[in-house]
C-alpha cells in the first residue's frame, strides 16, 4: 500500500529514539513505533491498538501513550518501558464525554494527563 498518515511523533530526550504513530492501511488504527536513531533498528511496541499520542519522558526509556477505544475516543494512557518491554495503565477515562491526551510540562520537569471534552470548557 502506498498510504501512510504519521498521527504524532517525538524524538526522545537523548535524542537515540523517535516514537510515532502510524496508520498504513487507511483504517484510522494507529500502530506505535520506536526506532532506534543510533541503530536504524524498529521496535514495534503496540501494533493496531489505536494509539493517537506519545510523549517522552525524561529518562529516554520511558514512553507515555494514549490509545483509543472502539469509539475512537482517547480514553486511557500508558506507560510503556522500553528496557522491559513492559506497558502498565497509567489512567483511564470513563466518562464518554471527555478524551484524553499526554504532554511535558514547558521545563519537561512532569508528564500532564490531559481530560478534554468537545462540550464543555
Amino acid at each position: 500500500s502506498d498510504y501512510v498518515h504519521l498521527q504524532d511523533f517525538k524524538i526522545s530526550p537523548n535524542e537515540r529514539f523517535l516514537a510515532y504513530c502510524v496508520d498504513t492501511k487507511g483504517s484510522d488504527t494507529y500502530s506505535g513505533q520506536v526506532i532506534d536513531l543510533e541503530s536504524k533498528s524498529k521496535r514495534v511496541l503496540f501494533e493496531g491498538s489505536n494509539t493517537m499520542g506519545v510523549e517522552w519522558a525524561q529518562d529516554s526509556a520511558t514512553l507515555f501513550y494514549t490509545k483509543q477505544d472502539e469509539k475512537q475516543r482517547a480514553s486511557q494512557v500508558w506507560k510503556h518501558n522500553l528496557h522491559s518491554s513492559a506497558s502498565v495503565l497509567v489512567y483511564e477515562e470513563r466518562d464518554e464525554e471527555f478524551f484524553l491526551s499526554v504532554t511535558q510540562t514547558r521545563n519537561k520537569r512532569f508528564i500532564v494527563i490531559n481530560s478534554n471534552s468537545k462540550n464543555t470548557s
